[in-house]
């Protein structure tokens, strides 16, 4: 969460600069990278028909092995980064403000940019702090998981306000355009788990699931979009063979603690979250579903105290309620520097891979 109102570049792939990368046909493409071993994967695209702040359409991505007979297993990854607000709005215009973001986040082509460097596949990242490579997201589909990576273009860390009821929001509240990353994060667990719920969406699983085999996956702030979609009556009875969360700021108390150093990040969790900020950690949290026994047994926090990113006492006391729990549910310091390591460290990422499939981790 950190990095905020540095002037990052834009990202670009495949030598291509990345202003044309939302008018490319990007509807099927392979996937290559080094640490892609399956000479079939691919990565599909799909324009949907929700909305970004900025009038354009989000994007989902899909990246599988194109012989992949289905059912197949399925992993719903939401990213990392999805966080901005306007620090001075403009009355005119409610995307001409002052933004958090040097470079707003809160755009079609920001989200596209981060799913390509989840996927290991920019050469000027977003959040270079991040390093990613892939690993997860290759080891995953190399080893037949259909991955689903949505884009997030709302900045609200895949925060859903409505979370306990389900119903779907509207109003355009005080900022002046609508937050949808948790209903787009929604909608895509409907295009898992009841494919008829999501087509008005325009969106659909190239392959058919494995409904017993659907893994929920959360890298940094994607991983607080998780505890919405845990928390959601939408999704109780859904069965679920893994989750797993990657250095996710789950606890919002350390911030509000100190706001000398996180002052900014606390405006823009109160933009977004408003007054029920104050029951996050109580009521919304990966902490709150662990102290309630209702988190899947294949659990797995990833965190490491080397992170510089988020504070630690926003991560480590979820390790602790998971790695204290007796149903598999497992919490592990990485001891890397810098932050989402399983998309980065090829060994990590097998040892997760492994953990999600058969509940086992290495010795």
């Amino acid at each position: 969460m950190r990095q905020a109102l540095l002037l990052l570049p834009l990202l670009t792939a495949c030598a291509q600069p990345y202003e044309d990368l939302a008018k490319l046909d990007f509807s099927e493409v392979a996937y290559e990278s080094e640490h892609v071993a399956s000479d079939d994967a691919v990565i599909q695209a799909v324009d949907t028909a929700v909305t970004c702040p900025d009038g354009e359409t989000a994007r989902v991505f899909f990246a599988f092995r194109s012989t992949l007979e289905g059912p197949a297993p399925a992993a719903l990854v939401l990213h990392s980064g999805a966080f901005d607000y306007i620090v001075e709005p403009d009355e005119t215009d409610p995307l001409a403000g002052i933004h958090y973001r040097a470079d707003s986040r809160l755009t079609r082509q920001w989200g596209i940019a981060k799913v390509w460097e989840t996927l290991g596949l920019s050469r000027f990242p977003v959040d270079p702090e991040e390093g990613s490579e892939g690993t997860l997201i290759a080891t995953l589909v190399d080893a037949g998981v259909v991955v689903v990576l949505p884009s997030n273009c709302w900045g609200d860390q895949w925060h859903r306000a409505d979370v306990a009821t389900g119903d779907s929001v509207d109003d355009l509240g005080p900022e002046g355009f609508l937050r949808q990353g948790g209903a787009f994060a929604q909608t895509m667990m409907d295009a898992i788990y009841d494919p008829e719920t999501a087509a008005d969406a325009g969106v659909r699983v190239p392959v058919e699931v494995n409904l017993d085999e659907v893994h929920l996956v959360g890298l940094g702030t994607g991983g607080r979009g998780v505890a919405d979609l845990l928390h959601s009556p939408a999704n109780q009875s859904r069965p679920l063979r893994s989750v797993v969360l990657d250095s996710t700021p789950d606890l919002v108390a350390p911030f509000l603690a100190d706001r000398l150093q996180w002052g900014p990040e606390v405006a823009g969790l109160e933009t977004i979250h408003g007054a029920a900020l104050s029951t996050w950690d109580a009521e919304g949290s990966i902490a709150a579903l662990a102290a309630a026994g209702a988190l899947p047994d294949r659990t797995a926090v990833l965190w490491s105290s080397l992170d510089t990113q988020v504070p630690v006492d926003a991560v480590l006391p979820t390790g602790l309620a998971v790695a204290g729990l007796s149903g598999g549910q497992v919490a592990v310091d990485v001891l890397k520097e810098g932050t989402v390591a399983s998309n980065r460290d090829h060994g990590l990422a097998a040892d997760t891979v492994l953990y999600m499939a058969e509940g086992a981790t290495a010795d």
